[in-house]
């Protein structure tokens, strides 16, 4: 599917975000392959460069290391409060990322966080990349350029084929 989309002349730059599902090494090295950004949540089996699991960093690390924010959601005046911990690693298929920990609640368990890796530079906050993941089905958008949920046609200009 990656390999058809043709990039609109208008597109500077193409992020991709996708599911833990979805985190093969396969699609990973396409997406890098195409020169595309990736927000990605990443299975807790994956290993960093030294060896280590993903899921020993979120297990042992303290909650005193995660800060909390407020992110906005995509339709509403409403605001998700999360406690996020973002640092640079460096992945054994992936190489030098940003792995961002995310949970919801406070005291939420290891089971709770998501795994958050992206290629984007390190000026990007943590809240930025915790957006663009929650965004991730807004993929679509209309002739004028109105971003459309997956699978909704816009509202006006009918007929028009959506454009990634």
């Amino acid at each position: 599917m990656l390999q058809e989309f043709q990039r609109p002349a208008w597109c500077q730059e193409v992020v991709v975000t996708a599911d833990a599902a979805y985190a093969s090494r396969a699609n990973l090295d396409l997406i890098q392959e195409l020169g595309y950004i990736d927000v990605v949540a990443l299975p807790r089996t994956w290993k960093c460069a030294n060896g280590k699991a993903l899921k020993a960093l979120v297990t042992h690390l303290p909650r005193g290391k995660y800060s909390q924010m407020r992110i906005p959601t995509v339709n509403t005046q409403r605001h998700w409060t999360a406690r996020v911990y973002a640092k640079r690693a460096r992945l054994r298929h992936l190489g030098d990322v940003t792995l961002v920990l995310s949970t919801c609640r406070r005291h939420d368990g290891p089971k709770q966080t998501k795994i958050l890796v992206t290629n984007l530079p390190e000026m990007v906050t943590a809240r930025e990349i915790v957006g663009v993941y929650l965004r991730r089905w807004w993929i679509g958008a209309s002739g004028q350029g109105r971003c459309v949920p997956a699978g909704e046609s816009p509202a006006e200009g009918k007929g028009q084929p959506l454009v990634a």
